[in-house]
């Protein structure tokens, strides 16, 4: 049924408004089939930049998520552990222990470094950290913890990388180091991390005339709800 109404005719029969929306959809099916392209080709554009920047995220904070401690105690104003400063006085780990609460502090050394390997600069995150109290490597795959200071551990997707195996030496900041381990899930979309003793990143950044390129800060495990206010 139709009816005219100031120049123009009017469809009021709904299955013929539908058969004609249907015959202009498809009566240029390449135009048809190019639009569903775009369409699906932007939706899944979205979900792999989605998934790149939660991957991204989630690699970033691993060594954060896999810490032993659940409050990080750092230099004021510093709210960036990779790209940041963080100095703190000698002492501050037992300060911390008897604050109300807290099981343990663990206090760990770290700073970027740059690696030379295979005549490639490979930039990376060093952790020191003392293995008798924690903050190192969560979970090892391949050998066993750094005992000694010329020891290190580098992630697995690294050594792979660069074709490192355990047993192998490799030079860190003028230092031959022995890789005695491998873990798994420390390298990120921008570097990796590797570990080494504590001890003997804290005589290297005591010897450097900048030492603010050394981040030390403490992990602060056991908090208990009821002390959290405090």
């Amino acid at each position: 049924m139709l009816y005219w109404k100031r120049g123009y005719i009017r469809y009021t029969n709904k299955k013929l408004t539908m058969s004609l929306a249907r015959r202009n959809l498809f009566q240029d099916k390449t135009r048809l089939a190019l639009s569903i392209f775009g369409v699906a080709l932007a939706v899944m554009l979205i979900l792999v930049l989605k998934g790149f920047l939660t991957g991204m995220n989630r690699q970033i904070t691993s060594y954060i998520d896999n810490s032993p401690g659940s409050i990080i105690l750092a230099q004021e104003d510093v709210v960036n552990l990779l790209g940041s400063t963080s100095l703190l006085p000698e002492g501050i780990a037992q300060k911390a222990e008897t604050i109300r609460g807290v099981v343990e502090a663990i206090p760990i050394l770290s700073q970027f470094v740059i690696l030379d390997l295979h005549d490639k600069k490979q930039p990376a995150y060093m952790i020191g950290y003392d293995p008798k109290q924690g903050g190192g490597p969560w979970e090892l795959i391949a050998g066993r913890e750094p005992r000694s200071k010329r020891e290190i551990v580098f992630d697995r997707i690294f050594a792979d990388r660069h074709d490192l195996k355990p047993g192998e030496q490799v030079e860190v900041m003028d230092k031959d180091f022995t890789i005695v381990g491998l873990s798994d899930g420390a390298t990120s979309w921008m570097t990796s991390y590797f570990f080494v003793r504590k001890k003997m990143q804290r005589n290297y950044c005591w010897r450097q005339k900048q030492p603010a390129f050394c981040l030390s800060l403490f992990r602060i495990a056991g908090i208990k709800m009821a002390s959290s206010k405090n």
